[in-house]
Protein backbone atom coordinates (compact mmCIF):
# COMPACT_ATOMS: atom_id res chain seq x y z
CA UNK A 1 0.00 0.00 0.00
CA UNK A 2 1.79 3.38 -1.20
CA UNK A 3 1.53 5.88 2.05
CA UNK A 4 -0.70 9.41 0.51
CA UNK A 5 -0.23 12.31 1.66
CA UNK A 6 0.50 15.97 1.64
CA UNK A 7 3.19 17.86 3.54
CA UNK A 8 4.45 21.12 3.71
CA UNK A 9 6.45 24.17 6.17
CA UNK A 10 5.71 27.33 7.30
CA UNK A 11 7.80 29.58 8.67
CA UNK A 12 6.44 31.30 12.13
CA UNK A 13 3.69 29.70 14.21
CA UNK A 14 0.28 31.01 14.31
CA UNK A 15 -0.44 33.38 17.54
CA UNK A 16 -2.18 31.61 20.20
CA UNK A 17 -6.00 32.35 21.52
CA UNK A 18 -3.80 33.83 24.43
CA UNK A 19 -2.04 36.59 21.84
CA UNK A 20 -4.99 36.84 19.89
CA UNK A 21 -7.43 37.55 23.47
CA UNK A 22 -7.33 41.32 23.25
CA UNK A 23 -6.63 41.97 20.09
CA UNK A 24 -9.51 43.88 18.15
CA UNK A 25 -11.79 41.60 16.07
CA UNK A 26 -10.87 43.49 13.02
CA UNK A 27 -6.91 43.44 13.86
CA UNK A 28 -7.52 39.42 14.58
CA UNK A 29 -8.95 38.88 11.76
CA UNK A 30 -5.69 40.38 9.71
CA UNK A 31 -3.92 38.05 11.33
CA UNK A 32 -5.85 34.86 10.76
CA UNK A 33 -6.86 35.39 7.12
CA UNK A 34 -2.71 35.61 6.72
CA UNK A 35 -1.97 32.49 8.02
CA UNK A 36 -4.56 31.13 5.70
CA UNK A 37 -3.85 32.44 2.95
CA UNK A 38 0.24 30.83 3.51
CA UNK A 39 -1.20 27.76 3.96
CA UNK A 40 -3.10 28.11 1.34
CA UNK A 41 -0.55 28.65 -1.31
CA UNK A 42 1.93 26.61 0.51
CA UNK A 43 -0.91 23.33 -0.14
CA UNK A 44 -1.14 24.46 -3.52
CA UNK A 45 2.28 24.36 -4.35
CA UNK A 46 2.60 20.94 -2.47
CA UNK A 47 -0.56 19.76 -3.95
CA UNK A 48 1.73 19.24 -7.58
CA UNK A 49 3.92 16.56 -6.15
CA UNK A 50 2.11 15.17 -3.65
CA UNK A 51 0.34 11.21 -3.71
CA UNK A 52 -3.07 13.03 -2.09
CA UNK A 53 -5.76 11.21 -3.87
CA UNK A 54 -9.01 13.65 -4.26
CA UNK A 55 -11.14 13.60 -3.26
CA UNK A 56 -9.95 12.80 0.12
CA UNK A 57 -12.69 11.18 2.32
CA UNK A 58 -10.88 10.30 5.65
CA UNK A 59 -7.30 11.53 6.80
CA UNK A 60 -5.10 12.44 9.84
CA UNK A 61 -3.50 15.96 10.24
CA UNK A 62 0.05 15.77 11.84
CA UNK A 63 1.52 18.86 13.10
CA UNK A 64 5.05 19.13 13.50
CA UNK A 65 5.70 22.68 16.00
CA UNK A 66 9.23 23.96 16.22
CA UNK A 67 9.86 26.44 19.10
CA UNK A 68 12.65 28.96 19.86
CA UNK A 69 12.25 28.70 23.45
CA UNK A 70 11.49 26.20 26.31
CA UNK A 71 8.42 27.92 28.41
CA UNK A 72 5.75 25.40 28.94
CA UNK A 73 2.85 25.66 26.03
CA UNK A 74 0.60 23.06 25.84
CA UNK A 75 0.58 21.31 22.30
CA UNK A 76 -3.08 21.68 22.42
CA UNK A 77 -2.46 25.35 22.48
CA UNK A 78 -0.59 25.26 19.33
CA UNK A 79 -2.62 22.98 17.55
CA UNK A 80 -5.97 25.15 17.91
CA UNK A 81 -3.72 28.10 17.24
CA UNK A 82 -3.29 26.37 13.98
CA UNK A 83 -7.03 26.19 13.03
CA UNK A 84 -6.46 29.27 10.09
CA UNK A 85 -3.54 26.77 8.57
CA UNK A 86 -6.69 23.26 8.28
CA UNK A 87 -8.46 25.97 6.68
CA UNK A 88 -6.02 26.70 4.02
CA UNK A 89 -5.59 23.35 3.21
CA UNK A 90 -9.57 23.19 2.81
CA UNK A 91 -9.30 26.57 0.65
CA UNK A 92 -6.43 25.26 -1.45
CA UNK A 93 -9.17 22.04 -2.40
CA UNK A 94 -7.05 19.34 -0.78
CA UNK A 95 -9.75 18.84 1.81
CA UNK A 96 -13.31 18.91 1.02
CA UNK A 97 -13.54 20.11 4.83
CA UNK A 98 -12.13 20.18 8.02
CA UNK A 99 -14.92 18.28 9.75
CA UNK A 100 -14.55 15.23 11.78
CA UNK A 101 -15.74 12.81 9.61
CA UNK A 102 -13.08 13.81 7.32
CA UNK A 103 -10.09 14.77 9.59
CA UNK A 104 -10.34 11.55 12.26
CA UNK A 105 -7.79 12.52 14.06
CA UNK A 106 -4.89 15.57 14.91
CA UNK A 107 -1.49 15.26 16.39
CA UNK A 108 0.92 17.22 17.24
CA UNK A 109 4.94 17.06 18.39
CA UNK A 110 6.60 20.05 19.63
CA UNK A 111 10.45 20.01 19.12
CA UNK A 112 13.20 22.94 19.83
CA UNK A 113 14.70 25.14 16.68
CA UNK A 114 16.63 27.98 15.86
CA UNK A 115 13.74 29.71 13.72
CA UNK A 116 10.14 29.32 14.52
CA UNK A 117 7.71 27.15 12.02
CA UNK A 118 5.88 24.54 11.59
CA UNK A 119 5.32 21.38 9.01
CA UNK A 120 2.18 19.96 8.10
CA UNK A 121 1.49 16.51 6.97
CA UNK A 122 -1.85 15.29 6.08
CA UNK A 123 -2.25 11.43 5.50
CA UNK A 124 -4.87 9.96 3.58
CA UNK A 125 -6.49 6.90 5.10
CA UNK A 126 -8.01 3.98 3.04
Amino acid sequence: MTERELSFSLVGLPPNDNATRRMHWAAKGREVAVWRDAARWAALAALAGSTLRRPVHRCVVEYDFRVTHRHRQGVDALIGASKPVLDGIVDAGALPDDGWLIVVEVRGRVSLDRQAGMTVTVRQLE
